[in-house]
């Protein structure tokens, strides 16, 4: 029974994500950096997954592994009650937390959230710029919001 509780784990991890990105409103992009490291933490977790495994519940135990890193990354975005993030302990920061939003034109619009806390960064794409820039107004309101 031992064996199957890691991947009954990893399953349950995954469904967090998905619940995730069926509320968002609006999904972040993910920046072709973050492609490279999911995509090298994946063969690297695959590899040791297929190279160290021994039975079938260790390969499923590495393919599980993959994709709830693929839906953690996939899952990051505009919420209605505020913006979800990769970050350690807390993905949600609620809009009442968040003391300012600056949004940056770049490769992408890079939305940084400055608080108490590191600053954290969602990218989205630059044809979504109305969109993201009305929304935030209409949850934090114009004198968090700073575009440049």
């Amino acid at each position: 029974m031992k064996n199957y509780l890691v991947p009954i784990i990893f399953v349950i991890l995954a469904l967090g994500p998905i619940r995730h990105l069926s509320q968002l409103k609006m999904k972040a992009t993910i920046t072709s950096g973050e492609k490279v490291t999911i995509l090298l933490a994946g063969l690297i977790f695959l590899f040791i997954g297929f190279y160290y495994g021994q039975a079938w519940y260790h390969y499923l135990t590495a393919v599980l592994g993959f994709i709830d890193l693929l839906l953690m990354q996939m899952a990051e975005g505009v919420k209605e009650d505020g913006l979800l993030v990769n970050y350690r302990y807390q993905r949600l920061f609620k809009w009442e937390t968040i003391d300012k939003v600056r949004i940056e034109r770049t490769k992408y619009l890079r939305l940084t959230i400055i608080g108490d806390y590191l600053d954290q960064r969602l990218y989205f794409k630059l044809e979504d710029e109305d969109e993201l820039v009305s929304l935030l107004e209409e949850k934090l309101g114009k004198e968090k919001l700073e575009i440049k």
